[in-house]
C-alpha cells in the first residue's frame, strides 16, 4: 500500500495520515468510543528505516491511521508541541488508540495522554531510564548515548488515567519484564491494565507472533478490545520461529548448555538470516566455548551488516580482546614447549 499524506514535520520526526480505505462491517468492534459514523482511529509509531508499523494491517481492518515516524535514537521524552497541536484536533472525541512496538511502544505510552488518545497498545516497550545506564542497569546503549535525545521513566503523570493500556511482552525476557512491571507500578490501577505474557517470545514479542501466524488475531483483539485468543507456544510452534529459538538459546547459554545453544542459534539463523540478534548470541556462545577466531568473524559480520546495531562495536571489541588473549596464551604455550624441547618458538602473528 502507498504511504499516507504528511500532516506534520519537525526535524527527525514527522506524521502521515491515511484515511480509512473500507467501510467497517456491522459486527466490527470500534476503537473504544469513536464518533458515530467515523472509523476507529489509531496513531502508530515507528522508525523510518522500518516498514510502516501497523498501518497496512489497520487500514485493511477499516481503521483510519496516523503514522508518526522518527529517525533512530531520536524519540524525545515528551511529544514536540507541534505534534500535539497537529494531532489533538484529529483525535478529539474519537477514542483513539496509540500503538507501537519496542521504542515505538514507549512513544505510544508517553505520548498518548498529550495527544488525547484513550488507549494504548504497546508491544514490548523498550527504552532506558538513564540512556547511559540502560534498562535494569545493564549498561546497554552506552555507545549510543551521545546521539539519543529521549529519556524514559514511567511516571504516573505520563501514564495517567483515564488511559487504558494493553501490554504484550515476553515475561521471561530480562529486559522487557522489568519494564512492564515498572509501567504497571506507575499506572497504579490494575483495572486499566491488560497484560498478555508470551514467554520466550523474545524482543519484540510481535516478531514471534508474526512468525507463527498469531500476530494478526492477537493484535486485532487488543486494538478492538475483544477477547484475546490463547497464544500457542512450546517446541511444536516455536521451532518455526527464529525469535523463539533465539530466546531459548539464550536460556541454554545461561545454563551453560553451549552445544545446545549453538544448535538452536544455527537453526534460528537459517530461519531468519536478516535479524541481528541470533548472530549476537552466537558470538557470545562462541566466546564461551573458547572459539575466539570464529567469534571475531561473527562479530565483524554483525558490525558490517547492521552498523546501527546498538552494542555492535562493543561486541566486536570484546571478541577481538578475547581472541588476542587466546593467541597470547597459545604463543606462550608454544614458547614453553620449545624451551623444554630445546627448540625455537615463533611469536604471535
Amino acid at each position: 500500500m502507498t504511504g499516507g499524506r504528511r500532516i506534520w514535520s519537525d526535524g527527525p520526526m514527522w506524521a502521515e495520515h491515511s484515511p480509512a480505505r473500507r467501510a467497517r462491517a456491522a459486527g466490527d468492534r470500534g476503537s473504544g468510543g469513536p464518533v458515530e459514523g467515523l472509523p476507529p482511529l489509531a496513531v502508530c509509531f515507528t522508525v523510518d528505516a522500518s516498514n510502516a508499523f501497523g498501518r497496512d494491517f489497520l487500514l485493511g481492518l477499516g481503521w483510519e491511521v496516523i503514522l508518526v515516524r522518527h529517525r533512530p535514537r531520536t524519540w524525545p521524552r515528551h511529544p514536540p508541541p507541534g505534534l500535539a497541536e497537529a494531532l489533538r484536533p484529529r483525535l478529539a472525541g474519537r477514542g483513539a488508540v496509540t500503538y507501537g512496538s519496542s521504542q515505538g511502544a514507549t512513544a505510544a505510552l508517553l505520548y498518548a495522554r498529550a495527544l488525547g488518545a484513550a488507549r494504548v497498545v504497546a508491544i514490548s516497550p523498550r527504552a532506558s531510564r538513564t540512556v547511559t545506564g540502560g534498562p535494569a542497569g545493564t549498561g546497554r546503549w552506552a555507545e549510543a548515548a551521545p546521539e539519543v535525545d529521549w529519556r524514559y521513566a514511567a511516571t504516573p503523570e505520563e501514564v495517567a488515567a483515564p488511559l487504558r493500556v494493553a501490554l504484550l511482552y515476553d515475561d521471561a525476557n530480562p529486559l522487557d519484564a522489568p519494564i512492564a512491571d515498572q509501567i504497571a507500578e506507575a499506572m497504579g490501577d490494575p483495572a486499566r491494565l491488560t497484560r498478555v505474557r508470551v514467554p520466550l517470545a523474545g524482543h519484540p514479542a510481535g516478531r514471534f507472533l508474526k512468525e507463527t501466524g498469531q500476530l494478526a488475531p492477537v493484535a486485532r483483539a487488543l486494538l478492538e478490545q475483544a477477547p484475546v485468543p490463547p497464544v500457542r507456544t512450546g517446541w511444536s510452534v516455536g521451532r518455526r520461529s527464529s525469535a523463539w529459538l533465539t530466546a531459548v538459546a539464550q536460556v541454554a547459554l545461561g545454563r551453560g548448555r553451549l552445544d545446545l545453544s549453538e544448535r538452536l542459534l544455527r537453526r534460528s539463523i537459517a530461519l531468519g538470516p536478516d535479524a541481528p540478534l541470533p548472530y549476537v548470541r552466537m558470538v557470545q556462545v562462541l566466546l564461551a566455548k573458547g572459539e575466539t577466531g570464529a567469534a571475531v568473524e561473527m562479530a565483524r559480520r554483525v558490525r558490517r551488516d547492521w552498523p546501527r546495531h546498538q552494542g555492535g562495536a562493543d561486541l566486536l571489541e570484546r571478541a577481538l580482546a578475547a581472541d588476542a588473549r587466546a593467541r597470547g596464551r597459545s604463543w606462550a604455550g608454544r614458547l614453553l614447549r620449545g624451551l623444554r624441547g630445546g627448540g625455537a618458538a615463533k611469536g604471535p602473528s
